[in-house]
């Protein structure tokens, strides 16, 4: 006899006694106590590829296909098979540190990848002020800070850098200081601190 609910089979045969018989009130019991047997069965089976079953490729190839459906935007999915493309299905970018050194460097930096590789790149100066740049069609970029209001002086950082690959290197730079007594202070040499660099990808 053979039995069948939604998402259930239940095989029934004749057996020589009644010792593995399940003994019940009612069929709600009798239904959940079988159900409750076969979910104790599924626990012990372990790794699929370790089924000894004739159907274990038709299985493995079933859970395979299952892995590889992809649940659309529109139903609350990402569209997506792997982290990369549920990034990019969803416009999500992660953001990876690329250089940091909290004291500043005022010569070349070193990226631990190359810029290219990123949708855009922020480069955090000292004093956390941030230039993001995109995609420079090879020329230079420039990077800025301005301060000191309110403690009696003007001052502010321009600077032109170069980014090939994974270098960023010093092209030129001026620095400017207007102090409260009117007096004025420029030269071509300072260059500004880059505390880190972040890039964004999918």
């Amino acid at each position: 006899m053979l039995l069948k609910i939604t998402g259930l089979r239940i095989v029934v045969f004749p057996s020589g006694d009644f010792s593995d018989a399940i003994e019940s009130t009612s069929e709600y019991n009798a239904l959940v106590t079988a159900i409750n047997r076969a979910q104790g069965f599924s626990d012990t089976v372990g790794d699929v590829t370790n089924l000894t079953t004739t159907n274990k490729g038709t299985v493995v190839a079933a859970i395979n296909e299952v892995n590889q459906k992809t649940i659309p935007i529109s139903q609350g999915g990402t569209n997506g098979t792997s982290a990369t493309q549920a990034r990019q299905n969803l416009e999500v970018l992660k953001a990876y540190t690329l250089y940091d050194n909290d004291s500043g460097n005022e010569g070349t930096v070193t990226l631990s990848d190359n810029f290219d590789n990123y949708e855009f790149v922020d480069i955090i100066l000292w004093d956390f002020y941030v230039t993001r740049v995109y995609s420079r069609h090879g020329r230079p970029v420039g990077i800025m800070k301005i301060g000191g209001y309110g403690y009696g002086y003007f001052e502010w950082y321009s600077e032109a850098i170069g980014i090939s690959d994974n270098v960023l290197t010093r092209i030129g730079s001026t620095y400017g200081k207007i102090e409260s007594s009117n007096s004025f202070y420029m030269n071509h040499t300072t260059s500004l601190p880059i505390r880190s660099v972040i890039g964004y990808k999918y």
